[in-house]
């Protein structure tokens, strides 16, 4: 029998955040993942790491292996509309390069973009860098029970069957959880908002097809609407058409060419349906199993909220393990996993579907596809409307840093408002909400005080103003505990701390 503190089940991105949480805190786990460890992936869910993600990709020291992963430093992340890629341009939002962009004015990083098949092999050596992390691949779980005092899982490993005895499990599996399924969790929510397909396919440097230029992301619109958007998986040689209907795999090749407006060299590598759900679990919570990720909450691509909404799942459940692990942490604070994220995927479902549905229910263009003047001028004012309209998806920097637990029985009030706009991102010390970044000195920021433990903090100058008071209680994972002007009684640290 293999003993281990927490079994993760699934090791994609957000099962491998979460090994990377617990082996930078030195908390002993297993990953068990069903894939191959070095197997390729056509299929790329996952584009972008959004800036609170690269936080915590900083904390765990692979803020740069993934800035430098090979995503071409100058390709721009520009977005357009257009009736095809040879077709009439509708509208174009320019935005910089990986090169040119600076960390964001809130955080000492920035956003990243980066191919799922990239970002795998990141987080995977880096979870199995730390010491108390092990990683068994080809391998899934069959079975396990809670046993109250800990669970135990029958694990299928090349073939063999093995017994592992953990003190918590973490079901990481995806949108088809195992482990929900068997806990009996439903989901809550839109469960088919869409059925869309997507293309993938290779084509070196497509942009000498045509004369749109390089383009992060092209939607598409035809005399009937929106039909699909052509996305750069790796910036030279891999696209994805994302087509809002299902595609049967015949057809193909002749959308592909309808996207681009005409023939190309091309090779098709998949062809991917899947459905576009809304969903929440009822709860992330039971016993010593527990939820996150795509098992967690499923949501509209619309925004790049999937997988970094996970990866705060990982931070948050990360830090209370390893705190009720190691002696720290008060019976309350496991229970808190479910009231503080489970609010928050249903923020960024709610904020991608809107995205989604901001892109998909528009109207007929019969004459989008018109030569003359009447028609120029009605797909510039066209494409002023989908500026506004899709501008939420592309600048979201209120879902990335602004999400907080103002609810949360570890946080404790202090009367004032919080700032709440998914859009635009307001620096605020509220009990709560993530722990400002100021500049300290060069290459050091607030958010490096931040981390191993609940620290007291005592800010000055510039971020003395911006923190509102004199003393600040900040927890593991860089979000406000609480704060006030004079120093923390008992009372407060046994309340922070769950007991």
């Amino acid at each position: 029998m293999t003993e281990t503190d927490v079994l993760i089940v699934g090791g994609g991105p957000v099962g491998l955040s979460l090994a990377c949480e617990l082996g930078w805190r030195g908390v002993r786990c297993l990953v068990v993942e069903q894939g191959s460890e070095y197997e390729e992936n056509p299929v790329a869910k996952v584009n972008l790491v959004n800036a609170r993600s690269m936080e915590f990709c900083r904390r765990w020291g692979i803020d740069k292996e993934i800035r430098h992963a090979g995503f071409p430093d100058d390709y721009p992340m520009t977005v357009l509309f257009a009736t095809s890629m040879r077709g009439k341009l509708i509208a174009r939002i320019p935005y910089p390069s990986m090169g040119e962009q600076q960390p964001h004015p809130a955080s000492p990083v920035n956003r990243q973009r980066i191919p799922q098949s990239l970002l795998d092999g990141v987080l995977r050596r880096a979870a199995q860098r730390f010491e108390s992390v092990v990683a068994w691949f080809d391998s899934r779980l069959e079975s396990f029970k809670d046993l109250n005092t800990h669970v135990e899982a029958d694990i299928v490993r090349n073939g063999k069957r093995e017994t592992v005895r953990a003190k918590y499990l973490a079901g990481a599996d995806g949108a088809g959880s195992r482990v929900r399924k068997a806990l009996g969790i439903g989901l809550t929510g839109e469960g088919d908002i869409d059925l869309s397909c997507g293309i993938y396919f290779r084509s070196r440097h497509l942009w000498k097809h045509h004369a749109m230029g390089k383009a992060i992301m092209s939607i598409l619109v035809d005399r009937s609407g929106m039909w699909a958007n052509l996305n750069a998986i790796d910036g030279w040689s891999t696209w994805r058409l994302s087509v809002y209907r299902d595609v049967d795999p015949a057809e193909a090749p002749a959308l592909v060419k309808k996207a681009i407006g005409g023939d190309f060299d091309f090779e098709i590598r998949a062809v991917n349906p899947w459905v576009r759900r809304a969903v929440v679990a009822e709860r992330l919570r039971d016993g010593r199993c527990f939820l996150l990720g795509d098992a967690a909450h499923q949501l509209s691509p619309t925004g790049g909220f999937g997988m970094n909404t996970g990866m705060g799942d990982a931070v948050d459940l990360g830090w209370k393990l390893a705190a009720t692990l190691q002696g720290s942490g008060g019976p309350k604070l496991l229970d808190t996993y479910d009231i503080e994220r489970r609010p928050i995927g249903e923020r960024a479902v709610r904020e991608a579907t809107v995205n989604f549905r901001n892109l998909k229910n528009l109207p007929t263009y019969p004459w989008i596809e018109d030569d003359g003047p009447d028609a120029d001028a009605k797909r510039a004012a066209l494409g002023e409307k989908f500026v506004k309209t899709t501008r939420a998806e592309w600048d979201s920097w209120g879902v990335q840093f602004g999400y907080r637990y103002t609810d949360s029985p570890i946080v404790i009030p202090d009367g004032t408002p919080p700032p709440d706009d998914p859009m635009v991102y307001t620096p605020s010390a509220h009990p709560g909400c993530r722990a400002p970044h100021v500049w300290l000195e060069p290459g050091k920021s607030t958010l490096d005080l931040f981390g191993r433990d609940f620290v007291l903090y005592e800010p000055e100058g510039e971020a003395r103003e911006l923190y509102g008071r004199d003393y600040i209680v900040v927890r593991p994972d860089g979000h406000v505990a609480w704060r006030g002007d004079r120093r923390p009684s008992k009372e407060v640290w046994h309340t922070v701390k769950g007991n």
